[in-house]
Parts: structure tokens; sequence; C-alpha cells
């Protein structure tokens, strides 16, 4: 909205979000999933931990969710990125 009331050379910025496990497990996350893909916001980008850890302890104890199948389903473009790997 910023961009069309201020002109694109002004708004034309990338927004990105660092969440973890715990952060895709509360309900609020998957609005804002959806928001996001059903209004187009491309210049959004989640980075991810899929570390396996949650505040409860291992994510096996409290969820079983394919996040990937998550955002893909959303209509999200993903991509796997293997931090320990800078190849």
């Amino acid at each position: 909205m910023q961009a069309a009331k201020y002109g694109e050379d002004v708004f034309n910025h990338y927004t990105y979000a660092l969440c973890g496990d715990g952060c895709l497990m509360e309900g609020i996350s998957q609005e804002c999933i959806s928001f996001a893909a059903h209004h187009k916001l491309n210049k959004l980008v989640f980075i991810w931990d899929d570390n396996e850890i949650t505040i409860d302890g291992r994510t096996s104890v409290s969820t079983s969710e394919d996040q990937v199948a998550r955002f893909t389903a959303a209509g999200w473009h993903v991509e796997r990125v293997d931090g320990h790997n800078v190849d």
C-alpha cells in the first residue's frame, strides 16, 4: 500500500523474518502464511531454523507437521538450505 501511495522508488524492499520450530507452532503463523500467499507478498522471506527444538522440548513430542509442505501448499516458493554446508 505504501508503494502505491509513495512510489516504488521509496518502498521497494524485502522483509525478512527469522523463525524457529516453536514460532511455526503458533496458530497465527498459519494465518500469516496464508495471508502472504493470498496477497502475493513476494518480498516477504522467512528464514526458518529447522533445529527440531521448541520451548516444550524436541518437536517429536509436540508436532509432526511437514513445514516445507505447509508453505508449498499455501503457494510459497520454498528452498531447503543446509546452513552447515557453504557449497
